[in-house]
Formats: structure tokens, C-alpha cells, sequence
């Protein structure tokens, strides 16, 4: 729609100012015309203002148009981790309240293996369209300092939407161990590092 119209306002310039139609009162068209005018205009610097305003009037109303129409399918939700765990939870229960709410299924999908990095490829090679959708945790960004060669590139091939929610880690040592904080188990890891596995 956006093309058609800066089409229109080219041809609309060739032929000149005199040529412009008028605007309609209201809608698209109106706002359309408005914008042919503006670039009709033999002013530059007020052809240029009103080819803004135009601009901030037509792009809401087509974002507006688009965003009535979405989601027009059903929406999956990758959880690259298996069933039953915290974020599938959090996926599946989110997920019916936006069926809920849009009408529209969200299936979630669990694609898990290697540390999350298969159900995160599938997200990444996905269409950018808004129904492929990754409910990924922190190991999405731990994970290119731990396997450089990833399938994907975490900050090019992946958008944030909105954080679900917040957790916690917590460290434990058995009650016998001699640490009893994090500085004195490192200290005791370092003194002798066979004895520790991780």
C-alpha cells in the first residue's frame, strides 16, 4: 500500500502541482492525497513539512490496519527445552491466555536438544513474521561463549519482545563441605582443583 502511494506522488510531481488531485475529507485516501500534495509542493522546506506531517498521519493508521489483522493464523511457541520443565510452564500458560485473548491458537511446540541450541535454530531460520515466536532463558545468551560455532548469531537473527518472568540460581554445597560461601568453595576448588568434577 505504502509503494502505491509514493507512486502515486511521484507521478504526482512529474505532472506538477496544478495536477494533484483533491483530498478526499478523511481515511487513507485523504491522507494519501495529503502526502501527494506535500510532494507536489514547489516550496521545498514547506513541501518537506508537510510531506512529514503527512507521514506521521499515514504510518499509524497503516501500522493500525496491519496490526487488526494479526495474528490471522495460529502462533507457535518454541520452548527448546522438554516438556514439564519451568519454561514450558510458563509458555503453555501464557499461551492460553493469549488464545484466550486473540481468539486464535498458540501452540506450543518443544523442540529440545543440545543445551537449547535446536529448538533456537529452528526460531532463528523461521520467517520474521510474528508466528514463530522462541520462549528461550539466559542460556541463549550464555551460550556463544560456551560453542562459538552456533547455527545462529544471537544478536543479528533473534528480536527481545518482552521478559516473562525472573529467576533465581542458587549455589549449594553439601553441609559437611568445609565452604560455607561462595569465596571459600572457590578457594577450596583452586587449592585442589581434581576434586571438583564441574
Amino acid at each position: 500500500m505504502a509503494g502505491e502511494i509514493f507512486q502515486e506522488i511521484k507521478a504526482d510531481t512529474r505532472r506538477g502541482a496544478d495536477a494533484a488531485p483533491e483530498a478526499p475529507t478523511g481515511g487513507l485516501e485523504g491522507r494519501a492525497a495529503l502526502l501527494r500534495r506535500a510532494a507536489a509542493e514547489p516550496h521545498r522546506e514547506q513541501a518537506r513539512s508537510r510531506l512529514l506531517l503527512a507521514l506521521a498521519l499515514i504510518l499509524p493508521a497503516a501500522a493500525a490496519v496491519q496490526a487488526q489483522t494479526y495474528p490471522s493464523k495460529p502462533i507457535r511457541f518454541i520452548v527448546p527445552y522438554p516438556a514439564g520443565g519451568g519454561t514450558d510452564i510458563i509458555a503453555r500458560m501464557i499461551g492460553a491466555k493469549l488464545t484466550e485473548a486473540w481468539g486464535q491458537q498458540v501452540v506450543v511446540e518443544n523442540r529440545a536438544g543440545a543445551s537449547g541450541i535446536l529448538g533456537n535454530d529452528l526460531v532463528a531460520k523461521a520467517a520474521p513474521d510474528g508466528y514463530t515466536v522462541l520462549i528461550g532463558i539466559t542460556t541463549l545468551v550464555q551460550m556463544p561463549h560456551l560453542n562459538p560455532k552456533l547455527p545462529y548469531d544471537v544478536f543479528k537473527d533473534f528480536t527481545p519482545v518482552a521478559q516473562l518472568a525472573l529467576s533465581s540460581n542458587l549455589f549449594a554445597v553439601p553441609a559437611n563441605s568445609p565452604a560455607n560461601t561462595l569465596r571459600e568453595f572457590i578457594s577450596l576448588a583452586r587449592a585442589d582443583p581434581q576434586r571438583f568434577s564441574y
